[in-house]
């Protein structure tokens, strides 16, 4: 073997070695991290039927029982009824709107009330009918028969013929409508209110009415005047708190009210 062939094996073999790892000089390749196992099916976003919301806690009941407090349609409100389009037929100016006075027992719910329709049918024999009863200290709370008595008894003292009214006992919406689209503005009994004012107590009670529709009822409540405080409410609601059930009573001043105010339809 000559030299070139030695050189030739030798260089083979150096090589061989080499490859088989026998040299620690070479570069480490870097170790690669495995690929992470996936599984064959990836669970739904809520396995079966999802469970359903909370319910929400039920609120405190109201006067009516309801958790949701009053009666559809009763709420408090201005002029115009929560249909948005039903306007009182009796607007009496705010400023002239009387505050109740409880006293002695004198019923001055009622009498405030006439003064009310008094002020708006230019009836002035009974106009500051409370201011009256407390001069004269009168007592007894107000019925029918002793509204007609100090009726005749303001009359005759302030020299002026008794006007004409009527006091009407029952049930009959339509009278209260008539007297209402007439421009009259009826006193009548109220025992509950429909939208929880008094603790949603019962009382004994008489308030205004200035707007009766065939839908709407609106009273003005002399405890709680104001031309943002008119309660709104439908005809049964209304004769559901008249009297509790029963009939209302109703005194109406039979003079004509001033002329309606001008409106779009």
């Amino acid at each position: 073997m000559n030299g070139k062939a030695l050189l030739t094996v030798l260089f083979g073999a150096a090589l061989v070695l080499w490859l088989l790892g026998g040299d620690d000089s070479r570069p480490s390749a870097k170790p690669v991290s495995p690929a992470p196992s996936v599984p064959d099916t990836q669970p739904s976003p809520c396995p079966g039927p999802c469970p359903p919301k909370p319910k929400p806690k039920p609120g405190p009941k109201g006067p009516w029982g309801e958790e949701a407090g009053a009666p559809v349609g009763a709420q408090v409100g201005g002029v115009v009824a929560p249909d948005g389009a039903t306007q009182i037929d009796v607007d009496l100016p705010e400023a002239l709107h009387r505050k109740n006075v409880t006293s002695k027992g004198q019923g001055c719910c009622v009498f405030t009330s006439i003064h009310h329709a008094a002020l708006w049918q230019n009836v002035p024999a009974l106009q500051e009918f409370p201011k009256w009863l407390q001069e004269k200290g009168l007592e007894g709370g107000g019925y029918s028969g002793n509204v007609r008595e100090r009726i005749t008894a303001i009359c005759k003292e302030r020299g002026y013929p008794e006007p004409s009214y009527i006091q009407v006992d029952g049930k009959d919406m339509t009278v209260l409508q008539k007297a209402c689209a007439t421009g009259r503005f009826p006193a009548v009994t109220y025992s509950k209110s429909p939208t929880g004012r008094y603790n949603g107590g019962r009382i004994a009670h008489m308030v205004s009415m200035p707007g009766c529709t065939e839908q709407w009822v609106a009273i003005l409540d002399n405890n709680y005047i104001g031309a943002g405080n008119y309660e709104w409410m439908t005809h049964k609601e209304y004769l559901d708190v008249c009297n509790l059930g029963g009939n209302y009573w109703a005194v109406i001043l039979l003079n004509p009210g001033p002329p309606p105010p001008p409106r779009n339809k």
